[in-house]
């Protein structure tokens, strides 16, 4: 895949998980094509007290996700009529090796994965020089666990590995290397390359920088894509005005062309509204919009 992407929309992610291509799964990542979903979040005024979340989508079934965070524990639960109760619970940050180059941060997760409908447990470390991430979901058949690992090897640059691995199976199950190097120079710039276990090779090249606007200055991202030994070539750019509407269009011109846009734009001090369009898909069935109501 050129994307290496994780989501579970069952569980609220205790940790940021280091990905290969982060700058273009940003500029990507938009409401999906005919879906509607409202999000609207509750923090309270006192960081130890939490905070309350809720999430609506329509997408394959209609699902409504809750999380409540407070303290070191973070908890979701994703209820539809298709499927259980999907919960989730995460405790940390638990710190280790205080005040010496190994002080790192652990995260302990529990619950019903978002994919599978299994129990599963997560694990998660981090730490400024290397982080990694495991989650295990026993079954009948055995132990399946997935996971990423990064480590920094230089100050411009780091290297990561994503896998899947059953030790009562067949060992290793799949897995993809990926490095990360920042350009010399003005500007933020980075080039991207993963090698994943059938010798595809995915490339992207991203960066970001500021264009004038007038009296103001507008920030400028953009990434270019090629994944599968370039059998998907693509490119994205995303621009964020003053008043805080942000733009995004990817151009995809393999296997086939197409084009997305969605536009993110501010409705009040406390909700903004997202909606997204593939105009080349109108009249061949894929031409849907999507929007999302989202509370700041």
């Amino acid at each position: 895949v050129s994307v290496l992407y994780w989501f579970r929309h069952a569980r609220m992610p205790p940790a940021t998980y280091w990905t290969f291509n982060r700058e273009w799964n940003d500029l990507t990542d938009a409401p999906a094509l005919g879906t509607i979903t409202a999000t609207t979040t509750y923090s309270s005024a006192d960081a130890e007290k939490g905070a309350v979340s809720t999430r609506v989508s329509s997408r394959d079934a209609p699902t409504a996700r809750f999380a409540y965070n407070h303290c070191i524990f973070r908890s979701a639960v994703a209820v539809s009529p298709t499927y259980m109760p999907r919960p989730w619970v995460t405790a940390g940050p638990l710190k280790t090796g205080a005040e010496t180059a190994f002080a790192a941060s652990h995260y302990v997760g529990a619950g019903v994965s978002g994919d599978s409908g299994n129990l599963a447990v997560e694990w998660t470390l981090e730490h400024p020089t290397f982080a990694a991430n495991v989650q295990a979901e026993p079954d009948r058949r055995g132990l399946p666990m997935s996971g990423t690992a990064s480590v920094a090897a230089c100050a411009c640059a780091d290297v990561g590995l994503r896998f899947k691995y059953d030790p009562l199976r067949s060992g290793l199950l799949d897995y993809a290397l990926g490095a990360r190097y920042a350009l010399p120079g003005a500007g933020s710039r980075f080039l991207v390359a993963i090698l994943d276990a059938k010798n595809r090779v995915s490339a992207t090249f991203a960066g970001a920088t500021e264009i004038a606007a007038g009296q103001h200055t507008m920030p400028l991202r953009y990434a270019l894509n090629a994944g599968d030994n370039a059998a998907s070539l693509g490119a994205a750019v995303g621009v964020t005005s003053p008043c805080g509407r942000d733009v995004k269009a990817v151009v995809s011109v393999r296997p086939e062309v197409d084009l997305k846009l969605s536009v993110t734009s501010p409705l009040s001090d406390a909700w903004k509204v997202a909606v997204s369009a593939a105009p080349l898909k109108y009249g061949t069935g894929k031409g849907f919009l999507g929007l999302q109501l989202i509370g700041q």
